[in-house]
């Protein structure tokens, strides 16, 4: 097994030296399991603890509750969650959805190889012939079953939503049913997989299931529909040309564009909801927050869509050297929109303070 990742290992260590071959392989390793997308999955899991747990938006508290725990209490315990707050389970759990995500992915490469490998959209092992599909699909079911163990050491309730998460990766890209093909379900599965994501990390942090606000995660599963909107839109020509229903093929070029913009519409209404219920944010936040958000976001969009959606000829151009300008666009968007996030914390951490 892996013989040809062993032959092209041994051919970069004898020609380029130890340095280069360990920098090319550990690039070739980033490409091939996407590995800012582990990042999305932890981020998402982290950020359903911190709000079921009233860490966000009152991170003094907890950092006090965590001081007194380690001065008060033995390490152990704290680690043990002796103190209640997860923070040991926490960490298997976003590392654990993390490497679902990446298992998802590749699991996703490994039934579509054949169309990336005609299309030439994706660089990775799989589709350079150094690694096998039967290699590729090896290292999915080892994922998977390391992803088992961690999800056993969190709980029961987390390890049932994993195993949702398994069923869900063969029920996104296996045919029959393949959801990613068909136009609707595309969108739902790409909007309830980050929902359910945010919904295992508070499962670590809450002592009842009732206690955790299911609502307010709605807008973790917005995000990913805008992802997926942005990707699917992407494909629109190749998955056209290919046959492929998605929403976006459905749509057409001019409805796809209305689709994007209405979906990232939809997240600002929901945040702006939030806001006035006031259940985590403030409608004072949001009032003095939607300019940024929405630069923050108009940066990024206007990124894809001069690079990439060109208006002018209705087409789209989602190869790898017009997709890299629009990294700029999103360096400086994303840092832009998230901001007022952290303004947030920093007004409830002088609340928590009691300076006001």
């Amino acid at each position: 097994m892996f013989e040809g990742f062993k032959d092209y290992a041994n051919d970069l260590w004898l020609t380029r030296g130890a340095f280069r071959a360990i920098r090319q392989l550990s690039k070739d390793i980033y490409y091939a399991t996407r590995l800012p997308h582990f990042f999305l999955y932890l981020l998402a899991t982290a950020y359903g603890w911190v709000i079921a747990t009233h860490t966000f938006p009152y991170p003094v508290s907890f950092i006090d509750n965590l001081v007194y725990s380690l001065l008060h209490r033995s390490l152990s315990s704290f680690l043990s969650d002796g103190y209640n707050i997860g923070v040991t389970r926490l960490a298997i759990a976003c590392l654990s959805n993390g490497l679902l995500f990446i298992a998802i992915l590749m699991y996703n490469d490994y039934c579509d190889y054949e169309i990336d490998v005609e299309s030439k959209k994706k660089d990775t092992l799989l589709t350079r012939g150094i690694i096998n599909r039967n290699e590729q699909l090896l290292i999915v079911l080892a994922l998977m079953g390391f992803i088992t163990i961690l999800a056993c050491l969190v709980s029961l309730p987390f390890l049932l939503i994993t195993l949702v998460g398994f069923f869900g990766l063969w029920f996104y890209s296996t045919k029959p049913i393949q959801t990613k093909r068909r136009a609707g379900p595309d969108l739902l599965c790409n909007g309830f997989h980050p929902w359910l994501i945010a919904v295992s990390g508070a499962i670590v942090g809450v002592a009842s299931l009732k206690t955790i606000p299911y609502i307010h995660f709605v807008y973790i599963g917005f995000i990913g529909m805008i992802v997926f909107a942005l990707t699917c839109f992407m494909d629109l020509e190749d998955d056209r040309e290919r046959g492929i229903n998605t929403i976006c093929v459905r749509l057409g070029f001019v409805g796809s564009t209305i689709f994007t913009f209405v979906v990232i519409a939809g997240l600002f209404i929901l945040v702006g909801l939030d806001s006035y219920l006031n259940y985590v944010f403030t409608p004072r936040w949001f009032l003095l927050s939607f300019p940024i958000l929405l630069t923050g976001v108009a940066i990024i969009l206007f990124g894809f869509f001069r690079w990439i959606f060109v208006w002018r000829e209705r087409r789209c151009f989602p190869d790898p050297a017009h997709f890299r300008k629009v990294y700029k666009y999103i360096g400086t968007g994303v840092p832009i929109a998230l901001f007022p996030f952290f303004l947030f914390i920093v007004d409830y951490s002088l609340y928590d303070l009691h300076w006001f």
